[in-house]
Formats: C-alpha cells, structure tokens, sequence
C-alpha cells in the first residue's frame, strides 16, 4: 500500500541527495519548504521502497510517516456509479455551464 512520506534534512543539497536515488512521487512540481532548522519535502512511496529508504537513511534525513494512501481500485469504489445529475439539477460555481 502507498504511503505519504515527509522526508526533511538539514539543508536542500543533503535532501536533493538523498532523494535522488529514490524511487518515490514527489508530484509535478517538488516543493522543499523551510520548516525551523529544516528542510522538508512531501512525496508518495510504496511500502518496499520505504523499507529501501529506511536503510539507506543518513545524517541528518528524517522520515515520518504522515498517512496510508488508498490503491485506485479502492479510490475508484468510493465514487458513485448514478449520474449525480439526473434530477435535472444544473452543476453551480466556477467553470462553463453549457
């Protein structure tokens, strides 16, 4: 099961190096954020790839559990199977209405 990660470091070189053999989703568009003394960056990684990660920890990397991501077969169960407008309800707020 996908987890998502913090990972944090003392400085964004030390964080750069150390997810850079990683194999984790970091998104689009990575963000390491300065947090006090630290440096910290959210990702997504699969349990193996944790383990990986947890061995290969050094200095001062930090890896903190944050939640447990559903698979997209169970995020795919979640949504409704009707059409949600079926009533003739028109869809209100931002976005082109046709």
């Amino acid at each position: 099961m996908s987890k998502k990660l913090r990972v944090s470091a003392e400085s964004i070189p030390e964080l750069r190096d150390f997810l850079a053999g990683a194999d984790v989703d970091m998104g689009c568009r990575p963000v390491a954020v300065k947090r006090g003394d630290r440096y910290v960056t959210e990702v997504i990684s699969d349990d193996d790839e944790l383990a990986r990660l947890g061995r290969r920890r050094a200095g001062g990397v930090r890896i903190e559990v944050l939640e447990e991501m559903p698979s997209a077969a169970r995020r795919l169960r979640m949504v409704p199977s009707g059409n949600r407008f079926a009533g003739g309800v028109v869809p209100r707020g931002y976005g082109r209405k046709e």
